[in-house]
């Protein structure tokens, strides 16, 4: 956050160190939704503008600053992080300067995002207990992909280590 700076007294020959505060910079924030079609938005993010508002819509309120002083980062701009970053894996850095946010910033809305998709899991998956619909789950799965004894599936990047 500060910087060193030397000063050189001609008359002394002595160095004089001082610390002086970086400036702010203020990045502009950018919708993407705006200014991408939705065929970039897909290859971006992973996901259709349509999708993306119903994500934003069942999250907003819970990543939402509390108010806009200080230019706080929106909740769709913490969407397009935490999405950039699970698309492309790549480093924070890289997802910080897309939102025009500092490193730390991004981790923690990023972290932040992520609870609350986490939170509306209720929502979208479930796992059936009953016989029947294992049983029909299992045969689905032999009759379409010959995978035995299958009661589901995730979908997932498999990386080589």
């Amino acid at each position: 956050m500060y910087r060193q700076i030397l000063y050189i007294n001609k008359d002394d020959d002595e160095q004089i160190s001082a610390m002086q505060r970086r400036p702010c910079i203020f990045y502009e924030r950018i919708n993407y939704c705006e200014l991408y079609d939705d065929h970039d938005i897909i290859n971006r993010f992973r996901i259709s503008k349509a999708t993306f508002s119903i994500i934003l819509r069942l999250i907003e309120e819970e990543i939402s600053p509390p108010s806009q002083r200080n230019r706080a980062i929106l909740a769709l701009c913490k969407l397009y992080m935490i999405l950039r970053y699970l698309a492309t894996g790549s480093f924070l850095l890289a997802i910080s300067d897309l939102v025009g946010v500092i490193e730390s910033s991004a981790s923690r809305y990023i972290y932040q995002t992520c609870r609350a998709i986490a939170k509306q899991k209720q929502n979208f998956m479930s796992f059936s207990m009953n016989d029947v619909d294992i049983k029909t789950v299992v045969t689905g799965f032999y009759s379409r992909c010959r995978f035995p004894r299958v009661i589901g599936t995730i979908d997932c990047t498999h990386i080589k280590i």
